[in-house]
Parts: structure tokens; sequence; C-alpha cells
């Protein structure tokens, strides 16, 4: 009974196979099985036996099989199981004694013999053993593929680690150098975080990595790039590839990132950050569309940041970016050598055909040589020098004409009001002069009025309570917002000359200006019209009852002291 009890304790969980052709036999070794096992599937015979373990395979742990059977004997049964599954275990009853029959049956590969008839002790020490070498083997092969899976999850740790930024949790270099020799053609948009070596020294490394975590999760949730693989490439730079877009249509998320990320804040330790980007973007294969995205990020960094630029072997971007250097260099020349200076282009009354005022424009003048705003403007926009340059002409227009009863204007961009210094300065300047600010007209370009910040329009406003004229400038070239002239209650509005200037041949042009004359009208607003080249377009103008005219029929830009002699209006 004891061996019994303990042979139940170690097959309580398996499960056998049981062949027997004599029933009889049968039902006395089932009935000590069952009291055994988990589970016991009965055969008749060879042929039956097969069919049951091809349908139970997984669950059978153990076969006990007679030999001599009609259909299929014992050993052919075997040898079939075998075929199937080489590791099961098999018991084989016999009433044989024969050698040649038992070295067969070691042959297939049974694990035992128990001869009939049958002695319960026997058939106890038999299962046991059979039982004690599958729970050994069971364990040995548990133990097997737990290492197994350790080695492979460390490996892919390990792999995984070798491939992925520590910070971000990014895809590395490693990686992107992996995916870019891997495929024979795709794109990449190289994103360089603007000043992130200001953020380390300001606030440390630690706030600077959790900085770039929360930047990699916030271009990762850009829904134009999700799904895109995303790299960590450097301490500021990250990547994304693209396999099946091409440039032109990465320019389009490029702008998008700029756009989103200039426009986001960052709560990182209770500090709201704001980060900007600029990004290059190339297509190709291989590690060399790294490098092309590499130089068009450099080339258009030496123009600005927080933009975007394409790479190309014939682009005209490159020659202008020359040129635009070259005009950097000139700009901050006449900025530190006073040759940024006023001129005066006279504003015309329609009513009394007088000069009403005057509209101040940037010129440099350099030694005999007059530049015009068309060479210099952009590049000193792209450096961030229009401030200084809107600084010297408020402060030398406001010098020239404080004895003279005149009013003239100024062009303010947005890159002044992003600036916020206007009020400030202007109150100086209003104070050296002693110019009573009723005097001074500030125009603006029409996308301030429209597009412009909150914080850009309360300084407009502001300037307004001050005694400032406002006007916009180049009306109807971009989108109008009427909403916002009411806002603002400008005191001019100047037409687009894009307009004016084929006013006399175009109907459209003459319809346009029609329109912006009697909605200026109603708002209110005094209506200029620029670009006034000839009489005939003059007689246009006042068909139109437009207030003041501006052009080269009446008198270019000049010194105060002279006519002027200009190839070009700004």
């Amino acid at each position: 009974m004891e061996d019994l009890k303990s042979l139940k304790e170690i097959a309580k969980d398996y499960s056998i196979l049981y062949v027997e052709d004599d029933v009889d036999a049968r039902t006395q070794v089932l009935d000590i099985l069952e009291m055994i096992f988990k589970e016991v599937f009965v055969a008749g015979d060879g042929v039956e036996g097969l069919d049951l373990f091809k349908k139970h395979s997984s669950k059978v742990d153990l076969v006990l099989t007679d030999v001599q059977m009609p259909n299929m004997d014992g050993l052919k049964m075997t040898e079939a199981i075998k075929e199937i599954d080489s590791s099961k275990h098999i018991l084989i009853l016999s009433a044989h004694n024969d050698i040649a029959y038992f070295s067969k049956a070691i042959d297939i590969g049974v694990d035992g013999f128990i001869i009939k008839p049958i002695v319960a002790k026997k058939l106890f020490t038999s299962l046991k053993k059979a039982i004690y070498l599958i729970n050994s083997q069971k364990l040995e092969r548990s133990y097997h593929d737990e290492i197994e899976r350790r080695l492979i999850e460390r490996s892919l740790e390990l792999e995984n680690s070798l491939v992925t930024d520590d910070i971000t949790g990014l895809h590395n270099k490693t990686k992107l150098s992996i995916d870019l020799l891997s495929n024979t053609h795709c794109a990449i948009l190289l994103i360089n975080l603007d000043n992130f070596d200001h953020i380390n020294s300001t606030y440390g490394y630690d706030f600077g990595d959790k900085l770039l975590k929360e930047i990699a999760l916030f271009l990762r949730s850009i829904k134009e790039v999700v799904g895109v693989p995303l790299y960590r490439l450097a301490s500021d730079e990250m990547v994304f590839l693209f396999l099946e877009s091409s440039a032109d249509h990465i320019e389009k998320f490029a702008g998008s990132i700029n756009k989103k990320l200039d426009s986001h804040v960052f709560d990182i330790e209770d500090v709201d950050v704001r980060v900007t980007c600029t990004i290059g973007i190339a297509e190709g294969k291989g590690r060399q569309v790294l490098v092309d995205a590499h130089i068009a990020m450099k080339e258009i960094r030496e123009i600005g940041k927080n933009r975007y630029h394409t790479y190309s072997t014939t682009s005209k971007l490159q020659v202008k970016q020359k040129s635009n250097i070259e005009w950097f260099k000139k700009v901050r020349y006449a900025l530190e050598n006073n040759l940024v200076t006023p001129y005066y282009q006279p504003i015309i009354d329609n009513k009394t055909n007088k000069i009403h005022k005057y509209e101040a424009l940037a010129r440099i003048v350099d030694m005999n040589r007059i530049i015009t705003p068309n060479y210099f403007i952009d590049p000193a926009r792209l450096v961030g020098m229009l401030p200084n340059i809107t600084k010297v002409m408020i402060r030398k227009s406001f010098e020239e004409l404080k004895d003279r009863d005149v009013e003239f204007s100024l062009n303010i961009t947005e890159n002044d009001l992003k600036e916020g210094y206007l009020i400030e300065y202007l109150q100086k300047e209003l104070v050296n002069s002693n110019i009573n600010p009723n005097r001074v007209v500030l125009e603006i370009l029409e996308n301030i009025s429209a597009q412009g910040s909150k914080d850009a329009l309360e300084q407009l406003k502001e300037l307004k309570s001050m005694g400032f004229k406002l006007a916009i400038d180049d009306f109807g070239s971009e989108r109008s917002n009427f909403y916002r002239l009411q806002e603002l209650n400008v005191d001019f509005i100047k037409i687009d000359g894009s307009f004016i200037k084929d006013i006399n041949t175009n109907k459209n042009c003459y319809q346009i200006a029609k329109t912006i004359t009697t909605m200026a009208k109603n708002l209110g607003a005094k209506v200029i019209a620029e670009f006034v080249c000839d009489k005939s377009v003059y007689e246009r103008v006042l068909e139109l009852d437009i207030d003041y005219s501006q052009g080269y029929y009446f008198g270019k830009p000049a010194l105060l002291s002279s006519k002027g002699d200009e190839d070009e209006q700004r």
C-alpha cells in the first residue's frame, strides 16, 4: 500500500495510454492505473492505440502496451509512436522471455519491460522508475527552456541597449546607420534643436535630459509623422526616417514641426521652456543621405534658425546663401559705421496736390553708392538685425524732422514687435526730439495686423493710445482681417502698389483698389495709393477719391537736403 501511495503522489499529474487486447488482464490493470494517473486512455489493439496516441499525443506522458495483439502488435505500434515523438516513454508488457525479442524492443527505444503474469509490486516499481525519468526529463527540459529564455531575453536587452538611446528611449545613431544601409532609397528629416547648449548651461544637464525626453514624446505625437521611425542622433539632434515619402512631401512635415514646436510650451520642473529647431532634409541612399541632410541644415543655419532647408546639388538657395552671407557683413558694417540713412519720399494730398507728409525709407549710403532695401532687408531679417535698422531710422528721422512741421511715417516690422522694445524706445526718442507723437505714423505690414500675436496687437494699441498714428502697408497683398482693422482703429490704409501701378490698364486692379477704398472710408481710415508712377495712374487714383498718393510721379526717396536719384522704390 505504501508503494501505491507514493506512486499516486508522483503520478497524479500524468496521463498514460494503456494498450491490451486481453479483456481480463486489461480490467485488472486498468483498476490500478486509474487510481494512480490523472487520466488513462485505453485501447484494445495496436491500431486503436496508435489512433488514440495521435489524437492525444500532447496529453500522453507514458505508454504501457502488450506485445502480442491482433491487427498491430505492440512493437510495431511502438515504432510508429517513436516516429511521431521519439521522446515518448514506453513500457512493454510481455509473456515472452526471448533475448532477440528484448533486443529488438531496446533498439526501438522502450524504457522498460514488465513480464506477465503481472505482479503488482513489479508494476509499481516499473511505473515509478518511468515516472521519475519523465519528471527528471521535464525538469531538465524546463530548466533548459528557462535558460534559453533568459539568454534570449538578455540577448535582446543587450541588442536593444546597443541601438537605443538611454535618455529618450528612441533609436540611436547605430540603429540609424543599420537602417540606412538596409534600404536602397530613403529620405530623412534632420532636426537640430536651437540653442540647446544654453538650456544645459542655464538649468543643468539633468534638466536638459528631461527636456529631451519630453521633446522626443512631443515629436512622436505629431500626427503627420506618427509611425515614422524617430532616432536621437546626437545631444541635440533627432532624425525622422522616411522610406516612401519624397523630400518634397517631407518639407510639409518639416514646416509643421517648426510651427508646432515653436508654439509648444514644455513644463519641466515648474519651468516653462520654449524650443525651436532647424531642419535639414535630404533623400538618397546609404549614409550619404545623412551627410547631405547635415549640409542642408548647416546651410540654413548660416541664414537663421527655426526654419528648414532641402539639400540640392544645384540649389539656387546655395547661391543666395552666399550672397546673404556677404550682405550680413555689409549690414553689420553699415550699422557699426553709421551708414544706415533715412531717405524721404513725399506723400501727396490728392485734394490740394501738395506734400502732406513723408515716408522715411532706409538706405545704406556707402561712399557714393546708395543701396536700396531690396538688397539688404531680407538678409537683415534672417539674422535678426531689422530692429537695429528700425532703431536707427527712428532716431535719425526724429532728429532730422524735429524742427519741421510735417507728418512722417516709419516702417515697423514683425521683428520689432517680437523684440518688444518699441514702446520704451519711442518714448525715449520723443523726449529727446520733443516731437509730438501725432506727427508720426507707424506703418505695419498687413500680415502683422491680420495674423499678429496678441502681444503684438497689444503693443500697437498701446502705441496708438500714446498718440502715434497707425497705417496698414501693402493692404491687399496677403490675407486681410477686417476685424483686426477695426480693433486697431488704424488711421491710414496703403493700397498695395501691385494694384495701383496697373490701375490704368487692368480692370481687376481698378476694382480691387475701389473696394479697398470704400472699405477703408467706411472704417474711418484715410487711403494712400502707393506706386503712383505716372499721370495716367494718378488720374485713375483721383477717380476713386483716394486721399493720398505716393510714387515716383511726385518724387523719389531722397535726403531732406536733395531730391535724390534712385532707381528703385521700397
